[in-house]
């Protein structure tokens, strides 16, 4: 008899949230998301070319996970992936919050191969600290993302569940997309002043008013994420051309977080975005 791996299964304290990050990360399909029998939420995923099968679970009722471990130890070691562009793919990872721990590593055969950590152990969102510390390339990286994302988050959905919100408190997917858009063009704004002037002060900004005032829920998705692409070509291509002398000119938040140096601006905007992916992915679902 011939036997065939029939599937891989992961562990995961938010087995959802680390489904999205290798739907992301890969172009898994998630094909069925329940809770079974044992109390645990079970997620099966498909890679695109339907040949790999990657189950995804959360504890057992009763059952405590231990931490999770990438460094070397018995048992499964890794699963690899194909890749025409091991660099390109790294870059593209580490912006997902994959961490690169060997490579890339030449072999006698001619190949390369390279070792990531996924997300996983800490969780697919870092936090804004977690991100300050993280390069500056990766961190620029993680912002080329965003665009691509969310087209494939909206691809093939209609107005109406668009629009939807998941009560009445939480945003729509619109919303979302309507608040990257301007967020966006206030960040670039914020960091041509912070160039031409000392400690320039910013004011408080109240994005439910600004979703309320706009009629974010009246615009047109495509087109939102259409403006939002474009601001964020310019806000990239400003800050490729900043000097290590410009990454430390700063301006002041008028609120609590105050102090902020364009360094500090950028991991806030790599926290930031994948933060609201979620968001909009969780509002497609009905979910808050």
């Amino acid at each position: 008899m011939a036997f065939r791996i029939n599937h891989i299964h992961l562990k995961a304290p938010d087995p959802r949230r680390t489904a999205e990050w290798y739907v992301k990360a890969f172009d898994f399909r998630i094909v069925n998301d329940e809770t079974r029998v044992f109390g645990d939420r079970f997620i099966r995923c498909q890679s695109v070319d339907g040949g790999m099968a990657v189950n995804i679970s959360g504890p057992r009722t009763g059952e405590k996970l231990g931490p999770g471990d990438a460094s070397a130890h018995f048992g499964l070691e890794h699963f690899g992936f194909d890749t025409a562009e091991i660099e390109g793919d790294i870059r593209r990872l580490e912006g997902l919050g994959a961490k690169l721990l060997e490579g890339p590593i030449q072999l006698p055969n001619g190949g390369r191969i390279a070792f990531l950590r996924a997300p996983d152990e800490r969780g697919a969102v870092r936090s804004i600290e977690e991100w300050r510390q993280a390069p500056r390339a990766e961190r620029l990286a993680r912002l080329a993302l965003t665009g691509d994302e969310l087209a494939r988050a909206i691809a093939g959905q209609d107005a109406s569940r668009l629009a939807r919100r998941p009560d009445p408190v939480n945003w729509a997917s619109v919303e979302v997309l309507c608040h990257l858009r301007d967020t966006e063009e206030s960040f670039l704004h914020r960091f041509r002043l912070i160039l031409i002037m000392d400690g320039p002060r910013f004011p408080t900004t109240n994005p439910n008013r600004w979703a309320m005032e706009r009629q974010y829920l009246r615009n047109d998705s495509a087109q939102a994420l259409e403006a939002f692409v474009r601001r964020r070509a310019e806000t990239l291509a400003f800050l490729r051309e900043l000097s290590d002398e410009q990454w430390a000119r700063a301006g002041v938040q008028m609120d609590s977080r105050g102090r902020r140096t364009l360094d500090d601006f950028l991991a806030v905007m790599a926290w930031h975005d994948p933060n609201h992916v979620d968001q909009l992915s969780r509002a497609l679902e009905a979910r808050a």
